[in-house]
């Protein structure tokens, strides 16, 4: 399953599996990437599961639709098939990052099956074109304010992005012990 509900305790996180960006994300908060000058480190994550992209919906979350062209807006009836062309639901996710070390994200770059854990000044090495992720894990945490109109905001609680590294025609030549 990719998309579901996790009850940790009084919380109810969200788990997206297998999935990708729906464009280059901005982790590292570059205002000059951001349409509206923002500093927020953020990504629209591709939700493949239409079903659950409405549940969201529901619970007061932003999501988006994209179709294959400006005619075409039909809903897709089946879960993402990994395309980044095809029909898909998207939402925005945050990294915040504060004092409170605990409460700040884990965020992992997984090459060649080994994960990294990323601070808040290495986020920028996510920042790459999607065609050059082979999918993202994401354990979110939703958050909803009445000061944002009921409005639901994802931040990130846990995230895994695996990167392909094929499409680097060096990569190959260094071993990496990372």
């Amino acid at each position: 399953m990719a998309c579901r509900f996790i009850n940790e305790g009084n919380r109810e996180l969200i788990s997206i599996e297998d999935t990708n960006f729906h464009w280059t994300p901005n982790f590292a908060g570059d205002p000059s990437k951001s349409n509206v000058g923002s500093t927020e480190r953020n990504g629209a994550l591709i939700i493949p599961e239409p079903e659950f992209a409405q549940i969201l919906a529901d619970k007061g979350v932003t999501v988006k639709y994209k179709s294959n062209d400006d005619i075409d807006n039909s809903m897709p009836s089946e879960d993402w098939d990994g395309d980044l062309k095809s029909p898909h639901f998207f939402a925005y996710i945050k990294a915040n990052y504060g004092e409170d070390d605990w409460r700040n994200p884990k965020i992992y770059i997984v090459r060649n099956n080994h994960p990294r854990l990323l601070s808040e000044d290495e986020l920028k090495e996510l920042d790459i074109n999607p065609s050059s992720i082979i999918r993202v894990n994401a354990l979110l945490s939703p958050y909803s304010s009445d000061r944002f109109k009921n409005k639901t905001t994802l931040y990130i609680r846990t995230m895994y992005v695996e990167v392909n590294d094929e499409t680097d025609p060096y990569y190959g030549r260094y071993d990496w012990d990372e």
